[in-house]
């Protein structure tokens, strides 16, 4: 009976340090696998940020063909960076893709709808495009998001006389003479 107590103990002791190297072996496992997936980013990101870069280059040199096919690796390698949208669409824009243009810029500002510069592009396009809807609804939007940009109010009422909306385009200068003051320039154009 003592026999069978200590093969009992061992089989019980050897099964105790069996699960604890297990667990071990599980945990740097895991921790290995955490190592590989951050070197993985890192290595991505140093990827995007040598294409991006020298997308850049290829675009100050004049070769928009190539500085294009650079930025689509960035594109593939991070589709939701709002920098690379916006470059996308300018090219998009050279190379007279409009509906690509509209589409791009969209989700530049969904993904930083802070970026005036984003969506400035994007009433233009939809105003060179002739689609006003889209155009006014971005400005109304733009004026709301950057008060501190009066010109927005112009380019507004602007586009609203373009559309023959007469009562909408003096709204728009009203609110540019409330925020600039009275303005000679902008009471004739009433």
């Amino acid at each position: 009976m003592f026999l069978h107590q200590h093969i009992f103990c061992m089989h019980y002791k050897i099964s105790v340090l069996a699960v604890c190297i297990l667990g071990a072996a599980f945990s740097l496992s895991g921790e290995n696998r955490k190592e590989t997936a951050q070197g993985e980013i890192e290595a991505n990101r140093r990827k995007f940020d040598y294409f991006f870069l020298e997308s850049l280059k290829a675009k100050k040199s004049g070769k928009l063909d190539t500085a294009f096919e650079l930025l689509q690796h960035c594109y593939w390698i991070d589709s939701l960076n709002p920098q690379v949208l916006y470059e996308m669409s300018l090219y998009y824009r050279l190379f007279n893709n409009n509906s690509d243009v509209v589409a791009t810029l969209q989700k530049a500002i969904e993904l930083e709808p802070s970026n005036f510069w984003y969506q400035r592009l994007l009433a233009s396009q939809c105003e060179s495009m002739r689609q006003f809807e889209t155009a006014i609804e971005t400005y109304e939007n733009m004026i709301r998001t950057f008060p501190d940009k009066p010109e927005l109010n112009y380019d507004l009422a602007s586009l609203y006389a373009q559309n023959g909306n007469t009562e909408k385009a003096i709204d728009a200068l009203n609110q540019l003479e409330n925020i600039i003051g009275i303005n000679e320039t902008i009471s004739i154009q009433k």
